[in-house]
């Protein structure tokens, strides 16, 4: 994946906030039980207390590696640019990008 605004190369960054699976696939299951087990693992919650987002935001990264390890890359497809356009960029992306990814 690339950012938005800086074109940087990124790994896979997946929202927990809207998701399309395949039910077969069993990715939900194997999510709750991957992050019901990380997150009261002792290793992980010595570091909560060093950034209070790190508690809060486990169950996005615990999803990001269920989705990896239990997914073909060739069956991903990123969505275009204008579907999760990061609306507090906008003043930092460049131009031709904004026209690009605006939705009007």
């Amino acid at each position: 994946m690339h950012t938005c605004v800086e074109r940087t190369r990124v790994r896979p960054y997946l929202n927990a906030g809207s998701l399309v699976v395949r039910p077969e696939l069993g990715i939900m299951r194997a999510w709750s039980e991957r992050f019901a087990w990380l997150y009261r693992d002792t290793r992980m919650s010595a570091f909560y207390p060093r950034d209070r987002r790190y508690a809060a935001f486990v169950h996005q990264a615990v999803l990001a590696g269920t989705v990896l390890a239990k997914v073909e890359r060739a069956r991903m497809r990123e969505l275009p640019k204008f579907t999760n356009y990061p609306r507090q960029f906008h003043e930092s992306t460049p131009r031709s990008a904004a026209r690009d990814l605006s939705m009007t």
